[in-house]
């Protein structure tokens, strides 16, 4: 066979599918029936607009029989292919149709295959059962919620240019995503009527050749999935995608499991402030959610990744501004979840667990580092687009807490001591301390 003869025949088979999917939907479509029938009279001559005159003059879907009629259909298509070169209008059109084919199955798997991990990782969470560990990392939310915004309302700028009511609606919109019953009733729909819409299609389609193909193509275009989200995800991540918070399985985990508060806090805690902390921390030159935020905060943050990456860089580290989002949420991340420890534990705070030979003030900032190790040396990526993954490496997330009082004091660090030589002024993002500016506000 040639080459030529060869691409006929892919061509033919497409045409064919095309045909088949086109054909039983052409009562939606018209103008797709009326192009389809335009590229059968190009492909096969006068013979066949003639014959199927009548049946256009009816007013019937020139496509309305193509169950009765695919097996001859392909037999003209394939004969035809041996007597006339392929048009240019015919390999345009089916070109185009095959590239919009293929754009479809692409999306369609994609979306799919989040709907499915979406179905696997609640069944996940129920099998394991860390529903009540949903419920404490909702209420951890709550708790590090109600001082994030104490720590606002006693901010200077905040105070001062009257913004607290609109921080305060800020902080009214967020809420956890937490209805795992909902969502795997809604995904398991979605997938129980895309299953039932192929399995039809491959009972009626099942003598035609490749039938398993046409059908997957045919439900694809019945089914136009939108993205599966990720509110329950098994992974260890979390996300801000204001006003909804969801965070992954190990943090419900490590909370409902994990046996003192302190270890929940350093993790579960940490993670919570951090995702709250996005609401919260913005870059002074392009605020986005934010009516206004301080530069002397971005500076103090990027200022101390800077110091942790010259003292502590590994494979790689940098301090762009692609990292300051991330880089704010982990320092404002960490205050709040300490303050909440503070809240727990009071004058405790500095009391051994035995069994640990620890404080809890020490077993927190070692569950916090726990989060990032990974036993590889830490780096950042350069991504296709010129810019940065935007997460510090690990080693530097772990080590910035170096400029945090109370890490200082919970393991008696000397001031000339290396972590304490890659500490820098302690950041304020908010509270009493925090720094006033006189910049004009974009509200």
């Amino acid at each position: 066979m040639t080459m030529l003869e060869s691409y006929r025949e892919c061509v033919i088979y497409g045409i064919f599918i095309l045909v088949c999917i086109n054909g039983s939907r052409c009562e939606k479509n018209d103008e797709q029936a009326e192009d389809l029938y335009k590229l059968m009279v190009e492909v096969m001559g006068s013979n066949y607009s003639q014959d199927d005159e009548n049946t256009r003059n009816k007013g019937k879907s020139t496509w309305e029989t193509c169950e009765s009629r695919t097996d001859s259909l392909r037999e003209a298509l394939t004969e035809s292919s041996r007597h006339t070169l392929v048009s240019s209008t015919y390999v345009s059109f089916f070109t185009h149709n095959l590239r919009l084919q293929s754009d479809l199955l692409s999306q369609f798997s994609a979306r799919a295959t989040e709907h499915v991990k979406l179905a696997k990782s609640i069944s996940s969470h129920l099998d394991v059962d860390v529903r009540q560990g949903i419920e404490e990392t909702k209420k951890l939310v709550e708790q590090v919620l109600a001082i994030a915004e104490n720590l606002i309302k006693s901010t200077p700028w905040v105070k001062n240019r009257h913004l607290v009511a609109k921080f305060e609606k800020i902080t009214s919109e967020l809420r956890m995503h937490d209805n795992y019953g909902k969502d795997f009733q809604k995904v398991t729909n979605i997938l129980v009527a895309v299953e039932k819409t192929f399995l039809e299609c491959r009972l009626s389609y099942s003598f035609v050749e490749e039938s398993d193909l046409l059908c997957y193509i045919m439900t694809a275009s019945e089914h136009r999935l939108s993205h599966g989200d990720e509110v329950f995800s098994l992974d260890d991540n979390a996300f801000n995608n204001h006003p909804t918070l969801a965070f992954g399985f190990p943090n419900y985990h490590h909370t409902q499991y994990g046996r003192e508060m302190a270890s929940k806090l350093g993790y579960t805690g940490f993670t919570v402030g951090h995702e709250i902390g996005h609401t919260f921390f913005d870059s002074y030159s392009q605020p986005e959610l934010l009516p206004y935020f301080s530069k002397q905060v971005d500076d103090c943050v990027q200022n101390q990744f800077n110091a942790t990456c010259t003292e502590y860089m590994e494979d790689s580290c940098a301090t762009t501004d692609d990292f300051l989002d991330e880089n704010g949420a982990d320092i404002f991340g960490l205050q709040l979840a300490y303050e909440l420890m503070k809240e727990y534990y009071g004058f405790n705070i500095g009391n051994i667990i035995e069994r640990l030979n620890m404080t809890y003030d020490q077993l927190f900032f070692y569950s916090y580092a726990m989060g990032f190790c990974s036993g590889s040396l830490s780096s950042v990526e350069l991504q296709d687009d010129g810019k940065y993954e935007p997460h510090s490496a690990h080693n530097i997330r772990i080590n910035t807490i170096a400029q945090h009082p109370a890490f200082q004091q919970a393991f008696n660090c000397p001031t000339d001591s290396r972590m304490m030589r890659s500490a820098t002024r302690q950041c304020h993002i908010y509270g009493n301390e925090a720094p006033e500016t006189r910049r004009k506000f974009l509200i």
